[in-house]
């Protein structure tokens, strides 16, 4: 499973890199457009840092990792229905990876739930 998350986080990364490059292509610099795009991108940054950082199994990060992912893949496709393609290439490129991160960091959550209840055991 740790694969399936790097290589997710990675696309992730290249979709935040992608973002990037089209704030300071797209907006003058400092504008508010500018500015809010910048702030996407961070927040596109923090997703993939909890993500990479709940590997480690620690309930905290799974569960920030977890939330970040979800927030971000519904405003990829809010984005997505707000320019009239649900299916646009950067809605996806930011929802698809998210919502992988999502449903690992809830399986894991899941399972460490369980095993500290006894749940797991046969």
């Amino acid at each position: 499973m740790n694969v399936i998350r790097y290589v997710m986080c990675a696309l992730l990364t290249l979709g935040a890199l992608g973002h990037l490059y089209g704030t300071f292509d797209g907006y003058p610099l400092g504008s508010e457009l500018f500015v809010w795009s910048l702030s996407a991108t961070a927040f596109t940054f923090a997703v993939v840092t909890f993500n990479l950082l709940a590997r480690s199994g620690e309930r905290v990060l799974l569960a920030a990792g977890m939330a970040s992912a979800a927030a971000w893949a519904a405003l990829a496709l809010g984005f997505g229905s707000a320019v009239g393609n649900i299916f646009d290439p950067r809605a996806i490129m930011h929802a698809a990876p998210s919502i992988v991160l999502a449903i690992l960091d809830a399986k894991l959550l899941l399972d460490a739930s369980a095993k500290s209840k006894g749940l797991g055991e046969t």
